[in-house]
């Protein structure tokens, strides 16, 4: 297909594009991509020094994909599919990162995108029908469409502790850590936060560390990842495969080649069901939890079975029984948090050099010159803190820009009792304003994910092209529907009750913010049927 010289063209402020993107992680470049191939002009700005999003910023030690490489990638692309070799099962943050610039640079994507350029205000123009965005730095632009793919996780969340100010050490978040690692060699470290970031920097920082404090407010339930290299035998097959890939990725629930087990926990013996964990634990990763039994998710009895079973594995790991008494998680169901996986995590808490401090009851109180102090005055020294304690999920990056639809009415103030969009993509009041994974939209794999939004976007701004169409904006009614439709979605599930142990999926991890569903948990497979019958029409919407 030709391409637009106008999206290469160098860009300057002041340049009105027909389609203005916020962010250069695995959304923004699809975006890109997709804009290019339909010759429309278009530009991406973006507040890091390179391409990457989430994988730019999130370099601390050990991190890496929770989702198995082959399917951790895009699909648009047969050539792409082929050519790039995945080394691991579970792929380091530098070879994520490696293979969004490989996509960068081979997609001629860079000339389209200004760097350290972070959005501040984005507002509507009724009478030009044009978006108007400013960057902290005051510079403007003007585009007819502007589409968010600032990300799910982007907006870090920092426990607002009195005293970081005061502290003697050194303070780093893992959302926002250094180019250069720091050398924990002969300090004295504390993490806070022990979510998925937590889990997997946790045997780095033991490693290195004189001695490792873990702070931790809620337990959770890992399963091990059971990572190791990639052959060349099984990338050939996996490469002859993907048509099939991309089909059981389109079908499943979260986004993944997984297939239906058809196996129900009622259906079988205690001693059956633990032989069927067994197998799921040896296989590792999101496998545990949607290839053993199909009701983890929705069946108490099931779910308490599997959560057990990962209770006793964390005691028969983790030597000292207090330590791994204070590792079980109880009180909430397995999968109604974020389930992380764990690359030898339990078994850190074995060396000597590793201790674990229950901060639920005894939360911390400030941040002191030489440490952390709790509430009962407990003092723990430390020359250095990690701070992981996660992200304003889905919401976060939308409402820290100051996004103005009609009548001047902001993106904050319309959310402020929950979020109100058509499956991610809209929201009512913001004319041809597009996310890509926003609010509301489904949640699973998030390539995936993301491409399902992309393909979505592109199909609306097609349909407005061939009518010569100005504006299109998602009716209230519709909008309405989805919210009761997402809500109705997590309520035939135990995810709710997540809510009691701070998860970020209904929002429960942020002080102040409304407890409510932040995704769409009724499948993906169900969600893209959804999409692809309203980009058929167009029902929900009104044009001009």
């Amino acid at each position: 297909m030709t391409r637009n010289t106008a999206a290469d063209s160098s860009p300057k402020a002041g340049t009105t594009y027909e389609a203005l993107v916020i962010g250069a992680g695995f959304a923004g470049l699809g975006m890109l991509w997709q804009l290019k191939e339909m010759n429309i002009s278009a530009h991406c700005l973006e507040a890091g020094t390179d391409v990457g999003g989430t994988w730019y910023w999130n370099r601390y030690p050990g991190a890496r994909t929770d989702s198995e490489a082959w399917y951790y990638c895009y699909s648009f692309s047969k050539e792409l599919n082929q050519e790039w070799k995945w080394t691991e099962r579970y792929p380091p943050q530098t070879e994520v990162k490696s293979y969004l610039t490989h996509v960068a640079n081979k997609f001629d994507l860079k000339r389209s995108i200004t760097f350290n350029t972070r959005v501040k205000k984005a507002t509507y123009d009724e009478a030009q029908k044009l978006w108007i965005v400013v960057t902290e730095s005051g510079a403007q632009y003007k585009a007819k469409y502007l589409i968010s793919a600032m990300g799910i996780l982007s907006s870090v969340f920092v426990p607002p502790f009195p005293g970081f100010k005061d502290f003697k050490g050194n303070c780093y978040l893992t959302a926002r850590w250094p180019q250069q690692d720091p050398d924990f060699t002969g300090r004295r470290v504390g993490l806070i936060g022990t979510g998925a970031t937590g889990v997997q920097i946790t045997p780095h920082l033991a490693e290195k560390s004189k001695s490792l404090t873990v702070f931790q407010r809620t337990p959770n339930y890992v399963v091990p990842a059971q990572n190791h290299s990639l052959s060349e035998a099984f990338l050939n097959n996996i490469k002859s495969r993907y048509p099939e890939i991309w089909q059981q990725v389109d079908r499943h629930a979260f986004a993944m080649p997984f297939e239906v087990t058809g196996r129900l926990a009622s259906q079988y013996t205690p001693q059956q069901r633990n032989e069927i964990f067994e197998e799921g634990w040896r296989r590792g990763g999101f496998r545990f939890l949607f290839e053993t039994f199909d009701d983890v998710l929705v069946d108490k009895d099931a779910n308490q079975a599997a959560s057990e079973f990962i209770r006793n594995k964390i005691k028969s790991i983790v030597k000292d029984p207090k330590t791994a008494e204070l590792l079980c998680p109880r009180g909430y169901p397995y999968g109604s948090k974020r389930p992380p996986a764990g690359h030898g995590y339990y078994e850190t808490f074995n060396r000597d050099n590793v201790s674990l401090v229950d901060i639920s009851k005894n939360a911390i109180s400030r941040i002191v010159p030489d440490g952390i102090e709790l509430q009962d005055g407990t003092r723990y020294q430390l020359d250095d803190i990690v701070v992981a304690t996660g992200f304003d999920a889905f919401t976060g990056a939308l409402v820290d820009v100051d996004i103005r639809g009609k009548a001047g009415v902001s993106l904050a103030d319309k959310w402020k009792e929950g979020p109100r969009t058509l499956f991610g993509v809209a929201t009512s009041g913001f004319p041809n304003f597009f996310m890509i994974t926003g609010p509301l939209s489904t949640f699973g794999n998030v390539p995936s994910t993301i491409e399902s939004n992309i393909r979505w976007i592109a199909g609306a701004l097609s349909h407005m092209k061939s009518r010569s169409l100005d504006s299109m904006d998602v009716s209230e009614q519709a909008e309405e529907g989805w919210v009761k439709a997402t809500q109705e979605a997590i309520d035939s599930t135990l995810i709710p009750d997540g809510a009691r142990a701070n998860s970020w999926i209904v929002g429960a991890n942020i002080p102040g913010k409304k407890v409510t569903p932040v995704a769409f948990l009724g499948g993906y497979n169900n969600y893209v049927d959804r999409l692809r019958a309203e980009g058929a029409q167009y029902p929900s919407f009104s044009f001009q």
